[in-house]
């Protein structure tokens, strides 16, 4: 064929065709095997010219490997082509072997009007793949790596070069201890993001803060504040009122606009100092957090758990209201247990709006259950997703305690509020296969829905492990490609050859995580079929 300009074009059939140097062609794709003859057949046609015999030449390796299925795609289209394998390595590629190749197509009769298809695939010696050690690629460069290939014994060489890139990771912002704290609102509450990192080291990060009212699940307006010592941002100090506080802190780096991450905080504020005998509930998604009598402190206060979490609730001894002060307070001070007061706890479905039994099967830890006790622990399983419930801690005093005239009956409430995991979302890929260092899928996750925003996106793959021996158990890791993203398109390269199955985790701002179907996807080593 005439010579024509180097090109890449890519058809409708999903494979990509590149003109070479002398008139040549490439062909990546997938599932090429049995499109070999008519390839050939449509090559030969545009010069005019129709082959007698076709001879395909191989190594025994790759002819054991793929000789039958090119063989079978020859004779579907009425075709039946003779074949030669030489010993595989570079002690076949001299004159002798290509004397033989010569003799058999000789007694085979092939003449000037033969085709010869050879069917290869070798691998090249010395050190093929290059590692290097962590940070000696700077992060956010692109670097060209280049790789020379030296035929052993005639020197001929050639080399070819790709592009590397070093993303930038994100930043990680985060607050020292629990996700949820409980204060008083006679001091300046004091905030502590010193676990925010910059996972490169490119830069200090810059901190800027907020705080916004959610008292009663309802969120108000945000609005942002200083911190009180100037330089000293890893910290803030805030006078907050009565009620609950989501506050947020936002890490940037001050050389790229656009590098940034979030922590939220829930502060939960109370009348006062912080009280020293409360109702305390534990669970994933809430630290030890304290309610006064409602008496004290007006509506109870809110927390918020994880669905699948088991919730603890306490008090560190028995309560009851000083009727002087309207303060809860432990009975009896002295010691006296003729005051001590008698506990009962209770609760109520605020979203069904009816009692919910704690007594009832399967919904205390304990066996069996109890509700006159300082601490009850409820399953896991027994509280709905999405779902509010009202804790309620009854404290009766005796006669003996009333007739002083300091202590009275009291009670005390929290409400908790089961986090639900994100949900009802999927995770979309395209194409569904591809080739490595060739393709570029694109990952979008849609439809995820929670309560409690932002939400984080982490797309993954799970696969074999690379180097797993014939035989061997295989293990499946996820491997995450990126975060905080919806979408994300992936660059060539980031997935290995295999049959992979991609994920998306999904993670709300209280870390309660939900995690995609599996979406199945073929990836092909770069030497196409």
């Amino acid at each position: 064929p005439k010579a024509k300009a180097a090109r890449t074009d890519e058809g409708g059939d999903g494979i990509r065709r590149i003109d070479v140097v002398g008139g040549s062609q490439v062909l990546v794709g997938c599932g090429l095997f049995g499109r070999v003859p008519d390839e050939i057949a449509a090559a030969l046609a545009e010069d005019g010219f129709k082959a007698s015999k076709y001879v395909i030449i191989s190594d025994e390796t790759v002819w054991g490997l793929y000789g039958a299925k090119l063989v079978a795609a020859f004779e579907a289209k009425d075709i039946h082509p003779l074949h030669f394998a030489v010993k595989p390595g570079e002690k076949s590629k001299d004159r002798r072997v290509k004397e033989a190749v010569e003799d058999f197509m000789l007694a085979q009769r092939c003449v000037r009007d033969t085709v010869v298809v050879a069917l290869g695939g070798g691998v090249a010696t010395g050190v093929s793949t290059l590692a290097l050690p962590p940070r000696v690629l700077a992060p956010g460069r692109a670097y060209l790596a280049r790789v020379n290939v030296t035929a052993v014994r005639t020197g001929l060489a050639s080399s070819f070069a790709t592009g590397v890139w070093v993303p930038v990771r994100p930043l990680r912002a985060a607050f020292a201890g629990s996700g949820s704290r409980l204060a008083g609102s006679a001091a300046p509450v004091v905030l502590d993001a010193s676990p925010t990192a910059d996972p490169d080291g490119l830069a200090a990060p810059v901190f800027a803060w907020a705080a916004a009212n959610v008292t009663g699940g309802v969120a108000s307006a945000e609005a942002s504040f200083e911190p009180a010592a100037p330089g000293a941002n890893k910290t803030a100090s805030i006078n907050l009122g009565v009620g609950s506080w989501a506050v947020r802190v936002t890490a940037s780096d001050p050389a790229r606009p656009g590098r940034e991450a979030s922590a939220v905080q829930l502060v939960t504020v109370v009348e006062g100092k912080l009280p020293a005998v409360a109702i305390e509930v534990l669970g994933a998604g809430a630290a030890a957090a304290s309610s006064t009598s409602s008496a004290a402190a007006g509506s109870p206060l809110l927390r918020v758990v994880n669905e699948g979490s088991r919730v603890a609730l306490r008090t560190p001894s028995p309560v009851a209201v000083d009727p002087s002060t309207g303060r809860v307070r432990t009975v009896p001070p002295d010691g006296d247990p003729n005051l001590a007061a008698t506990l009962r706890w209770s609760a109520r479905d605020l979203t069904a709006d009816e009692p919910f039994n704690l007594l009832g099967s399967g919904v205390l830890t304990m066996e069996p259950p109890r509700v006159d006790l300082p601490s009850i622990a409820v399953r896991a399983d027994a509280l709905r997703p999405g779902a509010k419930y009202r804790f309620t801690l009854e404290a009766r005093v005796p006669p003996a305690a009333a007739a002083t005239g300091l202590y009275a009956d009291g009670e005390t409430s929290v409400d908790v509020e089961v986090n639900r995991a994100p949900f009802g979302g999927s995770l979309r890929v395209e194409p569904a296969e591809g080739v490595v260092l060739r393709t570029r899928f694109a990952l979008s996750a849609a439809g995820w829905t929670d309560s409690q925003l932002p939400l984080t996106y982490v797309f993954g793959y799970e696969g074999a492990g690379a180097g797993a021996a014939a035989g061997e158990p295989r293990t499946l890791a996820f491997v995450a490609l990126s975060d905080a993203r919806r979408e994300e398109t992936l660059a060539v390269g980031s997935l290995p050859a295999g049959e992979l199955r991609l994920r998306v985790r999904v993670t709300d701002s209280f870390a309660a995580t939900a995690e995609s179907e599996a979406v199945p996807v073929d990836v092909y080593a770069t030497q196409a079929e």
